[in-house]
């Protein structure tokens, strides 16, 4: 069990890292701008990537609005696709926010890919960059990295973002739901998650609306992730050089199901509020493009904090046979999110 989690929480940024690497021309040449603007690109670059899973890191808290029975349990393992928006596939370069880099001359477009973008870039840069402590001074161009290029081969871009959970009920129709998952390494990259979530029957306070043939509870629920990559193979002279990724998020909603023999139906409407901190810390040492004795140093080029939050609503179905149990769900919000997954549930 334990490495079938490891499995399935480390493949999708497994995934979109070698997806990366192999598809991007380069995603180290925008270090080469200095510590600023290159936060500024590469936060540009990464957006859709973090703010989605972000948000695919919130959902799939429940299947049901009923909590369990005193000492009912489930175990779920569901597998969520964050779609991404089609204007996420391109970032707009805008000069006048940037202090070293500019359009290089001849550039065709100020219109590059994010890393759900296709494959190839037009968009050409030119930078000038002072090194502070010694003075040196190297200069550049370069065309920005392409994207990894989903959408070419399956038609849509979309992060996959299994998640695995626990619940069980206590006292007063109330349900405590657990996401744990110890630091997990594999080659060059950890990842480590925890999280918890409150479910809780409001109409039992009602008694009139207690005899409603639905239920309805309130959800309250956090999720903390981080994980940190060893790029220091990446072939760009330096020390210390890693990047890091955090998510922080919570969302509060009002659940309610109707049950009907085997299936029931479940929707959910609220509130999520997502932060997400992307860094790549160390030293990198660039060379003048026409000089390879003139050299740059960067230290710790990017730690950039994405936050966004507003409403969502979802709406789906769940098969329970026996204690196994299938469902679906489409949750709707900047990123909508396909959801399926199965488990089981002891009442």
């Amino acid at each position: 069990m334990q490495k079938f989690l490891q499995y399935c929480l480390s493949f999708t940024f497994l995934l979109l890292l070698v997806s990366a690497k192999v598809n991007a021309q380069d995603p180290g040449d925008f270090l080469k701008v200095g510590a600023n603007d290159a936060e500024l690109l590469v936060s540009q670059y990464m957006e859709p990537l973090v703010v989605g899973l972000g948000m695919g890191m919130s959902n799939g808290w429940y299947n049901t609005a009923k909590p369990h029975n005193t000492l009912g349990f489930d175990i779920t393992v569901s597998f969520h696709g964050v779609l991404i928006p089609e204007n996420k596939r391109f970032f707009t370069f805008d000069p006048d926010l940037y202090q070293n880099t500019s359009l290089a001359p001849g550039s065709t477009t100020d219109q590059g890919p994010t890393i759900f973008g296709p494959g190839n870039s037009d968009l050409e840069l030119r930078y000038t960059v002072t090194e502070e402590n010694t003075g040196n001074t190297v200069s550049g161009t370069f065309t920005t990295p392409g994207g990894i290029g989903m959408e070419d081969y399956v038609g849509f871009n979309m992060i996959p973002a299994p998640v695995v959970q626990g619940s069980i009920g206590v006292i007063k129709n109330t349900e405590v739901i657990i996401r744990y998952v110890p630091k997990i390494e594999v080659d060059n990259f950890a990842f480590d998650q925890i999280g918890f979530g409150i479910k809780h029957d409001i109409f039992q306070w009602v008694p009139v609306l207690s005899r409603l043939p639905i239920d309805v509870s309130a959800l309250f629920a956090y999720t903390k992730l981080n994980n940190v990559y060893d790029i220091s193979d990446a072939g760009i002279d330096g020390s210390g050089q890693t990047s890091s990724f955090g998510v922080d998020t919570w969302n509060a909603q009002l659940l309610v199901s109707k049950k009907l023999a085997i299936l029931t139906f479940y929707g959910g409407l609220g509130y999520s509020n997502i932060k997400s901190d992307l860094a790549i810390n160390g030293t990198y040492t660039f060379e003048d493009e026409n000089d390879p004795n003139n050299t740059v140093t960067v230290e710790d080029p990017v730690d950039f904090t994405y936050k966004t939050s507003g409403m969502r609503g979802t709406l789906g179905f769940r098969l329970k046979l026996g204690v196994f149990t299938w469902h679906t769900d489409y949750t709707f919000q900047e990123y909508n999110i396909f959801s399926t997954g199965f488990g089981i549930s002891f009442r």
